[in-house]
């Protein structure tokens, strides 16, 4: 979701989201070298983390689309029911491809600023 200029995302449900937390470590972790990041200890700036979980869905949904147009789409709809294909497909969530998820993470760009 956009609030502003800036993006976020968010869970209502405190199972999933754990999930999602689980997901967003590895995502953070597998892209530490695409992102040329050292210390993965450190709070990342927005748009490091913007990538991460942004691109990272976006990369996900393109690793489990059987089409180019699921692929290509811009934007995550429901995150709930990405995460739950990625498990039926991978069953645990360190089982992804994340070399082809990083694909997404590297191409994924935060909207910019509108002039004032």
């Amino acid at each position: 979701m956009n609030i502003g200029e800036r993006g976020a995302v968010g869970c209502k449900d405190a199972a999933r989201q754990q999930t999602c937390l689980v997901l967003r470590a590895l995502l953070q972790q597998n892209a530490a070298f695409a992102l040329k990041l050292t210390h993965s200890s450190k709070p990342l700036p927005h748009a490091k983390e913007m990538k991460i979980q942004c691109g990272g869905l976006n990369g996900l949904q393109s690793v489990l689309s059987d089409n180019a147009d699921d692929a290509d789409a811009a934007e995550v709809s429901d995150v709930s029911v990405l995460v739950r294909r990625a498990l039926d497909r991978y069953v645990t969530l360190d089982k992804l491809p994340y070399s082809e998820i990083m694909q997404g993470i590297a191409a994924f760009e935060i909207r910019r600023r509108r002039g004032t």
